[in-house]
């Protein structure tokens, strides 16, 4: 294997190397299924369908895991199943005191009817922001314990960040998605199953690849030693979620036709799911060529 200093001309073996043996389960995990199975039984009590919702909500989980696997284990089950559950617990908590903060900033607005949506909007920016930073510190933070390493055990650690960075925004998405079905409470089945359906195929994921996109940033800085980019995978995580909230909130409210708001807030989610896929593949491409010649790497995209 060839090595340099340079992080944008560092060699990276072609062939990714044998699987490592997955690793039993650590306490902090085990501990984080048992809070996954507590919520679930206290949900018991509330609404079954609630408890559909619940278990739903965490097929990204479950793809994660799968996909590490079948991807040489690139990141431990531990790990993700830890990072899901960081992201489970403190979502609600940031969520909270967000809706809070930005509540308490709009009720300075005047009252009127186009004043109602501009609070609407002061809310959901300064909700987005929040929530983005806070994704940022943590994503950031399970990079801090990389120090100089081989160049294979950069690539795999990249790899690794990647699929934690996934798990921590999937987590905190799952939670974030209960409580949006909590409010969105309806007597009418079919309305929740549609709010549940876009909550899991639409939101979640653009949770999840917003997390990507962050720690995408996190390990070309910690671990390939690059110059910080966080304006920019911010600025985009930012404006995407943003964008998408709001509009997806004037569609339901001007459209009067149920079924004529459905299709075009599952349109525009699509539309802003599948934009965001695109860019954040393009944006993994621009770590170091020599890293993009990893069969690892390229299993990874």
């Amino acid at each position: 294997m060839a090595t340099g200093s340079d992080p944008g001309n560092v060699a990276v073996d072609v062939q990714a190397g044998p699987a490592p043996v997955p690793a039993q389960l650590t306490t902090a995990a085990k501990g984080c299924i048992g809070g996954f199975a507590l919520v679930g039984v206290m949900l018991l009590f509330t609404d079954m369908f609630l408890v559909f919702m619940y278990l739903w909500n965490f097929a990204p989980l479950y793809v994660l895991l799968a996909r590490a696997r079948s991807d040489q284990n690139a990141a431990d089950r531990s790990e993700i199943i830890t990072k899901f559950g960081t992201g489970f617990i403190v979502g609600p908590f940031i969520l909270f005191t967000a809706l809070f903060i930005a509540g308490s900033i709009a009720s300075f607005l005047p009252d009127g009817f186009a004043y109602y949506f501009l609070s609407c909007a002061v809310i959901v920016l300064i909700v987005v922001a929040i929530e983005e930073a806070v994704k940022l510190t943590m994503i950031h933070s399970t990079y801090k314990q990389c120090t100089d390493l081989s160049t294979e055990s950069e690539m795999r650690l990249v790899r690794s960040g990647l699929y934690t960075s996934a798990a921590l925004a999937s987590g905190y998405a799952v939670m974030s998605a209960l409580i949006i079905n909590v409010w969105y409470v309806s007597p009418d089945i079919f309305t929740e199953l549609v709010v549940t359906i876009w909550a899991l195929l639409l939101y979640v994921p653009i949770h999840v690849l917003t997390g990507i996109l962050i720690g995408i940033d996190c390990g070309r800085h910690v671990i390939l030693h690059a110059p910080i980019r966080f304006p920019t995978s911010l600025s985009v995580s930012f404006t995407v979620r943003a964008i998408h909230l709001i509009v997806t909130f004037l569609l339901a409210a001007y459209i009067e036709s149920p079924w004529g708001a459905v299709a075009a807030i599952f349109a525009f989610s699509l539309a802003i799911c599948a934009l965001l896929y695109v860019f954040v593949r393009w944006y993994n491409r621009q770590l170091p060529q020599t890293y993009l010649q990893s069969a690892a790497f390229q299993m990874l995209l």
